[in-house]
């Protein structure tokens, strides 16, 4: 009996996969360019800058970046990290309208668009929490 109902669940899950999927109807998030990373370096002094301009700790910063991309904007292969269920794209993985009140393809291309883009949106959220 629970060979069937863990065969079941696999079945069903694979098949919300699928139906998430862009290739079976899921949303269309464009074009996806291909990049590589910057150095470590360079993303922890993007993170400190992008903390003194917004008043947004840095700890917070990471730990966002983090969550949502492991603090990268293209995989080791190069290609974009996309949430392709909801179109988030890059580093900081907006969606949606928060998203489209920037340059989308400037969040796609531009890891340091798509970082102050996300802490602009960690501000405005902090802002409305206080």
């Amino acid at each position: 009996m629970s060979r069937s109902i863990s065969v079941s669940c696999v079945v069903m899950v694979f098949a919300l996969a699928l139906a998430w999927s862009p290739a079976h109807g899921g949303p269309d998030c464009g074009e996806l360019p291909a990049g590589r990373n910057p150095e470590p370096s360079l993303i922890a002094a993007a993170i400190e800058e992008c903390s003194g301009r917004h008043g947004v700790p840095t700890e917070i910063i990471k730990g966002v970046a983090f969550q949502e991309s492991g603090v990268q904007q293209w995989r080791s292969n190069g290609r974009l990290v996309i949430n392709p269920v909801d179109c988030g794209f890059g580093m900081m993985q907006l969606t949606g309208s928060t998203a489209a009140s920037f340059d989308i393809d400037r969040l796609k291309r531009d890891w340091r668009y798509n970082l102050d883009a996300g802490v602009t949106v960690l501000r405005r959220k902090w802002d409305r929490a206080e």
